[in-house]
């Protein structure tokens, strides 16, 4: 084994700075920090776009390059690794981020990437409570030792392990993607179209199914069915926790950073969690009350006797346990989002938050019972699957952290069946 300085290994770029306004536009899809999320690779899926007369070639992104978060405002967040693999359009990458593209004569680009994200490698580089640094720069970087084989084909061996796994975790994620616009698909498909099935199986408003008219959500409703406020459905919890309490104890902590990077809560001590939070409570369902335009909701796992979030979720809880699956995807719903987005305030005209008593006046028709119960019949198992898939991600996530350092000393080896 060696140890070369990552400067020696290839060359760095910093991204664009450029202002939203004068760039909007069609022609260049640019990756932020905001895009990275749970990817292990970099995704064309919903990127962004600016003009591409902003855009020169030295700031696109190739495949093999391996793009860091620079600066953000989240300590957290630095640091965040991608690796760009099948590039088939033009990306750049925006001023946050910093590009590092490896020269492939002198090291296996997707081996680096992964001994990057290692705990050896990343605590040279990362933010820690314990620094003020707050951004990286490409000196930083460079200087980061990063162990390498002598032997390119055993780097590859490692490479083709671990990449099965990081496959795997893409291929769950894809699931989980679509099983996401099935259960929103099923319920636009019943609540907001009204095609729910009738007593003979049919689409109820595509059958003729009665329907009057409602002077609140001016339109025209099931018959029978009320409008009603979401307070009628679900309470807004705020029960106070200080983490310093806890001491040493592992926390179950869910935080804004933590959603953003894999939708999978912290375990931290409690006595390293700085500022006071809300309890978290099995039945409930967790929104993000901060800068609604980003959409974050979350179903808590629950795995600890008290998990913890932070105060800038809204901790709602169904006023019946009955009506939970149909309470998430009413919260999961295009028309509640556009209610927070357009409801949202700030004082300083940058973060803008939804206040808890607003959050409750939205107006919805609520159905019968029977079919909230015919609903969460067929959408709960995909919320289940959902959830599974998310915890069987961050297991394998741990299972490849822990095999690479394994790897690296000889701990564990490759066998052949």
């Amino acid at each position: 084994m060696k140890l070369k300085q990552l400067n020696a290994l290839g060359t760095f770029k910093n991204g664009l700075n450029f202002s939203k306004e004068t760039a909007q536009g069609k022609g260049c899809k640019i990756l932020g920090v905001g895009d990275f999320g749970n990817n292990v690779y970099v995704s064309t899926k919903d990127l962004e776009e600016i003009s591409d007369e902003y855009v020169k070639e030295d700031d696109l992104i190739h495949d093999n390059d391996i793009i860091f978060v620079r600066s953000n405002g989240n300590k957290a967040l630095v640091g965040r690794v991608l690796l760009a693999k099948n590039i088939q359009e033009n990306i750049c990458f925006s001023g946050f981020c910093i590009r590092f593209r490896p020269d492939s004569s002198i090291v296996d680009p997707e081996f680096l990437f992964y001994m990057l994200k290692s705990a050896y490698c990343k605590k040279q580089y990362t933010p820690s409570q314990q620094t003020n640094i707050t951004n990286l720069s490409q000196d930083r970087l460079g200087a980061v030792f990063v162990p390498l084989l002598e032997n390119p084909d055993v780097e590859n061996e490692y490479v083709k392990i671990l990449s099965l796994i990081d496959r795997r975790i893409e291929m769950n994620q894809m699931v989980t993607s679509e099983l996401e616009t099935m259960v929103k698909t099923i319920y636009d498909y019943w609540f907001v179209q009204f095609d729910f099935p009738d007593e003979n199986g049919k689409p109820y408003n595509a059958s003729g199914g009665k329907m009057v008219w409602n002077d609140v959500l001016k339109s025209d409703v099931p018959i029978g069915w009320k409008v009603r406020p979401l307070s009628d459905l679900m309470n807004v919890y705020t029960d106070g926790v200080n983490p310093q309490n806890m001491g040493d104890q592992l926390v179950e902590h869910y935080s804004i950073p933590a959603y953003d990077e894999n939708r999978y809560p912290a375990f931290e001590k409690g006595s390293s969690i700085e500022s006071g939070k809300y309890r978290v409570y099995t039945d409930a369902i967790l929104v993000s009350k901060l800068n609604p335009q980003f959409k974050r909701i979350w179903d808590p796992i629950c795995v600890t006797q008290e998990p913890i979030c932070s105060t800038e979720f809204l901790v709602c809880r169904p006023t019946d346990k009955g009506l939970r699956t149909y309470l998430f995807s009413v919260l999961n719903s295009d028309g509640y989002y556009g209610f927070m987005v357009k409801n949202a305030t700030s004082s300083t005209g940058s973060r803008k938050r939804i206040k808890p008593d607003v959050a409750l006046t939205y107006q919805l028709c609520v159905p019968e019972r029977k079919i909230i119960g015919q609903f969460t019949q067929q959408v709960s198992p995909m919320i289940d699957k959902m959830k599974s898939l998310i915890i069987q991600n961050q297991e394998l996530k741990e299972l490849r952290d822990w095999l690479l350092p394994m790897l690296m000393n000889g701990q564990a080896t490759i066998g052949y069946c």
